[in-house]
């Protein structure tokens, strides 16, 4: 972004009505529009528990792999421990957007 396209957005900015210098505020939502963001919150929470369970599964197997793994193929029981690792970082992030939605 160069100097003048910022110094135009400061400008603006300041020269505005409102106390914080953005505008008359957010628009108001319909019914629809409400119902239709609640239909696709539901999905998107539907979707990441599908996901979190899938991983969760994953990692049950992956244990069970690590377990047969251990004496008789040790660099198949690290990746397999590698990916347990990414799984369970990854249920960690599904976790943290379902407590946001």
């Amino acid at each position: 972004m160069g100097i003048i396209k910022f110094a135009r957005k400061l400008t603006s900015a300041v020269s505005s009505n409102s106390p914080r210098g953005r505008g008359k505020g957010r628009k108001k939502i319909s019914a629809n529009d409400a119902a239709n963001r609640v239909i696709t919150l539901k999905a998107r929470i539907s979707t990441h528990e599908g996901r979190k369970r899938s991983l969760e599964e994953e990692n049950e197997n992956l244990t069970q792999e690590i377990i047969a793994k251990r004496r008789t193929d040790e660099n198949g029981a690290i990746s397999a421990l590698k990916r347990k690792k990414i799984n369970q970082i990854e249920v960690d992030k599904i976790s943290n957007i379902l407590t946001t939605l």
